[in-house]
């Protein structure tokens, strides 16, 4: 963070002096610095203060101040959309702002008109974009316009936060099946409607969800709100997740911030969430399965080390982590991710089965671009946590490693994995059948899990 400093003149001090000295009035009580409270945007032309910036991307000329076509008064906003492949720019795009800020609390909707030189949709128009943090930002999609004017609502979620917001207006279009056309705005400014009812918000789209994995953070989203226009509409809009409050109902099971970022400790937190003193439709109840802690960190010397897959070590480059790379022709429908735990990364396979009933299902973790030469390497180690819930195919993992020529080599575990806890797989290589630990390993299989694994910290070590 850098250092402010204030540079005060000898004259300018001795009078700030003076005024203290001489001065019996407390501070306390003084008004912090108001904001205009102007409404309007673009009347007839741009309001005191407004500027605007065009998107670096876009054709930077495409607005101007039209003093043919209105509205109302004697002048509107221009928006000209190229044609598809124009090379000064295949679309347009821009922020009006304030300066300085305006204080917006006092309204609940920006309204315009609009117009178009033909039936087309605008891809975007809201407020709240301030070249910035956009915090407060908020904008409709898709808007349809035709030949005549027609009035447009944008609603405030919660006003009482824009007392200091410096977007006014911003707005996106692209060409319509690859041509450009025309559009107008006219009469933008906010206002106080007593019009503007039935506001619904929305947290996991408005449905009381569950979800279940394993301890770590993870982000909460489908945010989404509705209102109802005075021609008895009801509009959507897309609204930042700044507006929400959310809420957990035990922050012993699970936290979330005010980005929505979830940390789950244990199960049973329920997060909800609001917008003002309006409760917002859906809640996420959240359950532990997996792991609640990271594998153990390994030990072993990193020069002793080729790594497929930890934090603790450099990895090599992996191609690919899927799971079904033998079948071509589908059949498996195993899923693969990963996720952090106490800012370890996991990865997670799960839905783990076999359509085709071989009992031989791969996960695969392939590396062809960066084959390794582990003829040095005396173990191999992995970290496995398996759920004493999840299905099994088989409880007893055979772990192959192919190399360059396709000869594959593999070690069958005598016994099943404990299960609900991380177990620590340290191999021989000797104990791998074949020769291929002598050669360039290019895949590592895992055949015949359970349905749901988690897996960390694999790598071949001396």
């Amino acid at each position: 963070m850098k250092n402010i400093k204030f540079y005060l003149s000898i004259t300018t001090l001795i009078v700030v002096l003076m005024v203290a000295v001489s001065c019996d009035r407390k501070i306390d009580g003084l008004e912090l610095a108001t904001y205009p409270t102007s409404p309007d945007v673009f009347i007839d032309g741009f309001s005191t203060g407004l500027y605007y910036a065009a998107y670096g991307t876009s054709k930077v000329t495409a607005f101007s101040i039209d003093n043919e076509v209105k509205y109302s008064g004697t002048a509107s906003m221009r928006f000209d959309v190229p044609d598809a492949g124009d090379p000064n720019g295949s679309y347009i795009g821009g922020v009006f702002g304030a300066n300085p800020a305006r204080d917006l609390s006092g309204y609940n909707v920006l309204t315009f008109w609009a117009k178009a030189s033909q039936p087309a949709t605008i891809d975007q128009v809201g407020f709240g974009q301030d070249m910035g943090e956009n915090k407060y930002q908020v904008f409709i999609s898709n808007l349809a316009v035709n030949y005549t004017w027609k009035q447009f609502y944008i609603l405030i979620p919660n006003p009482s936060l824009l007392t200091q917001e410096k977007g006014m207006l911003f707005y996106s279009a692209t060409p319509q099946n690859g041509r450009g056309f025309t559009f107008w705005i006219d009469e933008v400014k906010f206002e106080k409607l007593g019009t503007i009812a039935h506001e619904v918000y929305k947290i996991c789209n408005g449905n009381d969800s569950i979800f279940s994995g394993p301890a770590g953070n993870y982000t909460l989203n489908n945010f989404s709100a509705t209102f109802n226009l005075p021609t008895s509409i009801d509009q959507a809009e897309n609204i930042a997740i700044s507006y929400f409050t959310f809420t957990s109902s035990d922050t012993s099971k699970a936290t979330v911030s005010n980005t929505a970022t979830i940390i789950l400790k244990n199960s049973g937190g329920v997060i909800t969430a609001s917008v003002g003193n309006i409760a917002a439709k859906g809640s996420l109840t959240l359950n532990v399965t997996g792991p609640a802690t990271a594998a153990p960190n390994p030990t072993v010397a990193g020069a002793n080390v080729i790594s497929i897959y930890s934090n603790s070590y450099t990895n090599i480059k992996i191609d690919s982590y899927e799971p079904f790379w033998v079948w071509t022709g589908g059949g498996f429908t195993t899923n693969y991710s990963t996720f952090k735990i106490n800012g370890n990364d996991v990865i997670h396979y799960s839905n783990y089965n076999d359509t085709y009933n071989q009992k031989c299902v791969f996960l695969a973790i392939t590396f062809p671009s960066s084959p390794i030469n582990i003829s040095t390497m005396i173990y191999f180690h992995m970290d496995v946590w398996v759920p004493s819930t999840s299905p099994n195919l088989t409880n007893k993992p055979t772990i192959k490693l192919q190399d360059v020529a396709g000869l594959a080599t593999q070690y069958v575990s005598p016994s099943a994995l404990l299960t609900d806890q991380w177990v620590n797989l340290e191999i021989p290589l000797a104990s791998f059948s074949g020769t291929a630990n002598k050669s360039n390993i290019i895949y590592l299989i895992l055949n015949t899990f359970p349905s749901d694994i988690y897996v960390d910290n694999i790598y071949f070590h001396k």
